[in-house]
């Protein structure tokens, strides 16, 4: 989804374009506010995705303890059905003596697959802070680079006064891009992608002790 590849690639493009025109922490906070809404644009289809889980693992959990495990069986699966009655069917696959150790097994099988993206949004987020520092970098570097050139060619020091406050006038902006980046990807994705995180665990909690409960012989 967020491959680091092309995160870096993007990045490199940017922090070169900008040098060019003498602008490069701008055009990194732009990045950086970009990279923000595009994590933002992915939180929100977790959540979308979450809360129809949460609804159709409802009415599966409804309709299945009243069915047999034969009916069950008959029930359409796939990437469509709930994770409650996904895992219900593997299960009931299994061999009887290996049920209970099988049920952990899938269960927690699913929660990686589904905990891919919080950790992708929190890859993003710990990414954007060292964009932000590398921006912060560049912006130094090339303030220095002005100060060493304006104190070259001082020839007093009202001229050197002069002269060396423009050149400092950018620190400021060097340092905000480590600014935004802390504050959109520790403070804003980072917080949203703990949020995604505890919110799968205890869907996942509550998936363990109704499997747990569920009587999986014919009845």
């Amino acid at each position: 989804m967020w491959q680091p590849f092309s995160l870096i690639v993007c990045f490199a493009l940017t922090a070169a374009l900008g040098i060019w025109i003498e602008q490069a922490t701008l055009l990194l906070t732009s990045f950086l506010v970009i990279c923000a809404l595009g994590g933002q644009w992915v939180v929100y289809n977790f959540w979308s995705g979450h809360n129809r889980q949460i609804h159709a693992t409802e009415i599966d959990i409804d309709r299945c303890l009243r069915m047999t495990a034969q009916q069950v069986r008959g029930l359409p699966g796939g990437e469509r059905a709930s994770i409650f009655l996904q895992i219900l069917k593997l299960v009931i696959n299994r061999a009887e003596s290996k049920r209970g150790i099988e049920h952990h097994a899938i269960l927690a099988a699913f929660r990686n697959r589904a905990l891919e993206k919080p950790r992708c949004i929190h890859r993003l987020g710990k990414t954007m802070v060292s964009f932000g520092m590398a921006g912060t970098l560049v912006g130094l570097s090339m303030t220095m680079y002005a100060a060493s050139d304006v104190v070259e060619n001082a020839e007093s020091v009202q001229a050197l006064t002069a002269a060396l406050v423009p050149a400092f006038g950018g620190l400021s902006m060097a340092f905000s891009t480590t600014l935004v980046a802390v504050l959109l990807g520790t403070v804003w994705l980072g917080s949203q992608a703990q949020h995604c995180h505890d919110a799968i665990n205890l869907y996942f909690d509550q998936l363990d002790g109704y499997l747990g409960g569920f009587q999986f012989g014919d009845r």
